[in-house]
């Protein structure tokens, strides 16, 4: 196993029994990566909107077959709601 010199020695011998303890912002800066993460492009096309109505669509499509499978609404009622839409 590989270790790192700079570590800090636990008396456990793992991080993970020791519980919570708090890490001095220097321990954290050696691990961290020395460029900030970049920004989003305000160019860049919104992904996130046809995602959703994607996600709209499908769970009122759920709801429609589920209906027609519990037979809560008369069929009839139900078809005519899904040629309107």
């Amino acid at each position: 196993r590989h270790r790192w010199p700079e570590c800090q020695e636990h008396r456990t011998g793992s991080a993970r029994s020791e519980g919570y303890y708090p890490i001095s912002r220097h321990e954290k800066a050696r691990y961290l990566q020395p460029c900030p993460a970049p920004c989003p492009d305000p160019d860049a096309p919104d992904t996130q909107g046809p995602n959703r109505v994607l996600s709209q669509q499908c769970s009122e499509q759920w709801r429609l077959l589920s209906a027609i499978s519990s037979a809560a609404l008369p069929d009839n009622d139900l078809l005519k709601l899904n040629q309107l839409q």
